[in-house]
């Protein structure tokens, strides 16, 4: 049974609308709903500080689950969350954000647009606080929770170590639900995580073929597809599907770019300072961060990315290169300025 709002499909609810409460089997209170909960749900998580990789590859398997008429659960935060969200949006299925906080204090803020759209597509954002209740620390290990016990199971894309993502892993092995993971390059810091849930019995997740493994043989007949294929070999000519090439850059030529280089000079420093602050933003956040009018800052960008000062990851987001700003193991750094927004990678209790 699909739970609901109390809303017509064709009156789909706004962000600033009050939530109503839905009992779901298995938590001790009512969750607060805003949009469609619906059926046959799996989470899909992983680093908020991704790697192109990272991000890619969680949008295609968040994709392909959506194709397949699995509802994508996840946490609405920066990194491979978003791009889960937007992969089952892609993939033409609904999705589920599970806030922090109440629904007042969705996170992070500059994913209104983001939140909204799940709305329209018919998903749902639910969090198990009223209104009124802020984010903190602790809420967002209980997020974990709930993100896993909403979730037939949970498939953790990219993880470091001490990742909150694992947290979620380890809340649905209690709940009994079955866990997955991608596996990575040995010795990066971003595969560690689900390189460590793999050696605890995880399932790798090596193409959609590897979805009946993880949800069982009945996973097979949810979807709207009756067959499943695997993912194009870069071996074979064929560019991997987190190939995050969109087109080739150099095919544009700086004369092409249309804005004066004084005005591109000034507006330069902010937009570097932004992305090493925090990598993959996009075009909006880095707007509302610089103040850089939306239409020069599409002109800077574009020329940064020509000059390989800067990157374009899946989803229309940027960052500055890998070995511009970099940790040991080529851990992406950079911290956001919103609170709190380093919970989901890194400093978690084990």
């Amino acid at each position: 049974m699909t739970r609901t709002a109390s809303r017509s499909p064709s009156n789909r609810p706004r962000l600033s609308d009050p939530p109503t409460q839905v009992a779901i089997p298995g938590l001790p209170a009512p969750l607060y709903l805003l949009g469609t909960l619906p059926e046959a749900r799996v989470a899909v998580v992983g680093a908020r500080a991704s790697d192109p990789y990272g991000l890619a590859v969680t949008r295609r398997v968040a994709r392909d689950l959506a194709e397949q008429g699995w509802t994508v659960v996840s946490g609405g935060a920066e990194g491979c969350d978003r791009e889960a969200h937007e992969g089952a949006m892609e993939g033409g299925g609904r999705t589920v954000v599970v806030l922090p906080a109440g629904h007042d204090h969705y996170y992070p803020r500059h994913h209104a647009g983001l939140f909204q759209r799940v709305l329209d597509g018919g998903g749902a954002i639910v969090s198990e606080h009223p209104l009124g209740v802020p984010i903190s620390r602790h809420r967002f290990l209980a997020r974990n929770r709930v993100i896993a016990l909403l979730s037939r199971g949970v498939l953790v894309a990219r993880a470091r170590e001490h990742s909150g993502s694992l947290s979620t892993a380890r809340a649905a092995s209690e709940l009994g639900r079955p866990v997955a993971a991608v596996p990575g390059a040995v010795g990066e810091a971003l595969s560690e995580g689900c390189h460590l849930l793999l050696d605890e019995g995880a399932v790798p997740i090596v193409s959609p073929l590897s979805f009946g493994q993880w949800l069982g043989e009945g996973a097979r007949k949810a979807g709207r597809r009756s067959q499943w294929s695997r993912w194009p070999c870069a071996s074979k000519g064929q560019p991997a599907p987190w190939d995050t090439r969109k087109g080739r850059a150099a095919d544009v030529g700086q004369g092409e770019l249309g804005l004066e280089s004084a005005t591109r000079g000034v507006h330069v420093a902010p937009v570097l300072e932004a992305l090493a602050q925090e990598p993959g933003l996009d075009l909006d956040a880095i707007a509302v961060r610089t103040g850089i009018p939306f239409a020069d800052l599409v002109t800077v960008a574009l020329g940064l990315e020509l000059e390989g000062r800067i990157e374009r990851w899946p989803g229309g987001r940027y960052a500055v290169p890998v070995g511009q700003g970099e940790g040991s193991c080529g851990e992406i750094t950079g911290r956001g300025r919103e609170p709190f927004e380093g919970e989901d990678d890194r400093e978690v209790p084990r």
